[in-house]
């Protein structure tokens, strides 16, 4: 019975770290295929990694949706910048105030 106790406080500890452990894990794996695709088709990347032909069709042909009323590539690629910012947040916050009230918890990396 003394046992058990003493026990609770590193159970306690030990699913904590468990469950950063895993919105760590969450949060990497949706950040890293998101920083993927930014990196992937960042404006430097596309021109060194398309042939010039192919670069200028696909400036004209985006430039073009955009006229028609389509969203901007640089919008689109700012809004996934956003969504992997604010999971890469929201991961920081589990981690490092667990149990917290949500009003009360902002990360200091993001």
């Amino acid at each position: 019975e003394t046992a058990w106790p003493a026990a609770e406080p590193n159970a306690r500890r030990r699913a904590a770290k468990q469950a950063a452990a895993r919105a760590d894990a969450m949060g990497q794996a949706v950040s890293v295929p998101l920083r993927q695709v930014l990196d992937a088709h960042a404006p430097e990347a596309l021109r060194r990694s398309l042939h010039p032909f192919e670069h200028a069709t696909a400036t004209l042909t985006a430039a073009q949706r955009t006229r028609t009323g389509a969203r901007a590539p640089a919008d689109v690629l700012a809004d996934i910048a956003a969504v992997r910012l604010a999971v890469l947040a929201a991961a920081c916050v589990v981690i490092k105030f667990p149990g917290a009230p949500p009003s009360t918890r902002r990360c200091p990396c993001v």
